[in-house]
């Protein structure tokens, strides 16, 4: 399509707090925090140790021997007709949300000139991802954008459990008011197969993701999508789904 130059057709092949204080505003540079976990409120002040990117699944400090020892074993409070325990928050690698290049141009699909710059970062943020997770041996997917817009994209991807591989078919469409909204990752293989997959095989970032991303629009793009929300997803709701027999252990490949 003319007009967009050198960005063309690219295949990638990569891996498998906010701060209450309003006297200041986060920069283009910065990332803004928020913890979520289940043990503290849903905005923690400055001196919470629960950011988001690290530490959503860090575990309060257990008691030394000698407290143990000084005190009764505790009675649960839990009966069995209780509330169910809260799904596990998946993991983030701080170090990962700063490598992965952020992204300046506030431009959708419909933007047109705009769109382009857009695309442009979109595409050296994936090769940044790309570069990163070969340096760590941990190729976990592959995309390319299958139109010359680079608004539909279509891929692999696939994760290991007991050293068995687990490979699904990806694909997602940037959507209009993109990027405000982050795109829907769709993985037909497991539509119907778990709560955490809409219809259509979506599936769902709703609570560990999608408020991340709301905070740091344009800054977020494809990379942090897949790095952030499918990479975590999938190394939670595969090991689920095998304990569960709904996938076989002895792992699925997609041709």
């Amino acid at each position: 399509m003319a007009g967009y130059g050198d960005v063309g057709v690219l295949r990638v092949d990569g891996p498998g707090t906010r701060q209450r204080d309003t006297q200041r505003q986060p920069s283009d540079t910065t990332v803004v925090l928020e913890c979520l976990c289940y043990q503290c409120s849903a905005q923690c002040g400055e001196d919470c140790d629960r950011s988001f990117a690290g530490a959503m699944d860090a575990a309060p400090i257990p008691p030394s021997s000698s407290e143990l020892s000084s005190k009764p074993p505790a009675q649960s409070s839990i009966t069995p007709h209780g509330p169910p325990a809260p799904p596990a928050a998946p993991s983030f690698d701080r170090q990962l949300v700063q490598e992965i290049p952020l992204l300046r141009t506030r431009a959708g699909p419909r933007d047109r000139d705009a769109w382009l710059a857009r695309v442009k970062e979109e595409m050296q943020a994936l090769i940044a991802l790309v570069r990163i997770n070969k340096e760590k041996d941990n190729d976990w997917f592959t995309i390319n954008p299958t139109n010359k817009t680079c608004t539909r994209w279509e891929g692999k991807c696939w994760t290991y459990h007991q050293g068995v591989k687990f490979e699904f078919d990806l694909h997602f469409e940037v959507p209009v008011s993109y990027p405000a909204t982050c795109p829907d990752l769709v993985l037909p293989e497991l539509d119907g197969k778990t709560a955490k997959i809409y219809r259509g095989g979506r599936i769902c970032l709703d609570i560990h993701f999608q408020p991340l991303w709301a905070r740091n629009v344009p800054k977020f793009g494809l990379a942090h999508a897949l790095a952030l929300g499918l990479g975590p997803w999938l190394s939670l709701e595969v090991p689920s789904l095998v304990d569960a027999q709904i996938l076989p252990p002895s792992g699925t490949t997609v041709k």
